[in-house]
């Protein structure tokens, strides 16, 4: 039930991204705009709130924005601090760390000059690993999903670095992990984002 209703959301987070793109094309050409693709990368700190703990994750993303409205792109996020357990069924001290990554989708809704709203999605698939005191590897390991959508407020301080401060919810498939729960890794966000635009091009 829960992959389902996670398929269900991720299916419509994209079509509304799709509509999204859609009526922003439509936009262009009634305005008769110079249509313009703008490759950027960015990088991310944000604060995820669980229920049990809170947990500092960084992240790379990488993609173009076109004519200005519609961020298409990959990203790539983990968590900077170690998450360590002390008892969780097991005899000794844990740690976990995860990875995951996958493509983001986003609209830029301009509010003046150098201020813009951000609302997207990131939907992807990642690996959370426990290791022992030791560092040893391979001790558990398991796959999981992400869905995180949230919401930004961009300002544009230089010619093509934007700064962006956004909330969200990140939710997640199961974890299984010695008797975790999804709580350990979704829950509320807030967070900014560097992003640096590298140049124009028309078609």
């Amino acid at each position: 039930m829960k992959k389902l209703r996670f398929t269900i959301l991720s299916t419509f987070s994209f079509c509304i991204c799709f509509s999204v793109f859609a009526n922003t094309e439509l936009d262009s050409l009634e305005h008769n705009q110079t249509n313009t693709i703008v490759p950027f990368v960015s990088l991310s700190v944000e604060q995820i709130n669980g229920d049990n703990r809170t947990i500092i994750e960084k992240g790379f993303s990488a993609g173009i924005t076109i004519n200005n409205r519609v961020n298409l792109g990959v990203f790539s996020a983990w968590n900077s601090d170690d998450l360590s357990f002390e008892s969780i069924g097991l005899p000794r001290q844990f740690k976990m760390k995860y990875i995951h990554g996958g493509v983001l989708t986003s609209y830029n809704h301009r509010i003046s000059k150098s201020s813009t709203l951000n609302f997207g999605t990131r939907v992807g698939q990642g690996s959370v690993r426990l290791f022992n005191t030791n560092g040893e590897m391979g001790i558990v390991k398991q796959s999981v999903y992400i869905m995180h959508p949230d919401i930004g407020f961009e300002i544009n301080p230089f010619n093509q670095i934007k700064v962006k401060f956004n909330v969200g919810y990140r939710m997640m498939s199961d974890l299984k992990l010695q008797g975790l729960v999804q709580g350990e890794l979704a829950g509320f966000s807030y967070g900014v984002t560097v992003k640096i635009d590298l140049f124009k091009k028309p078609f």
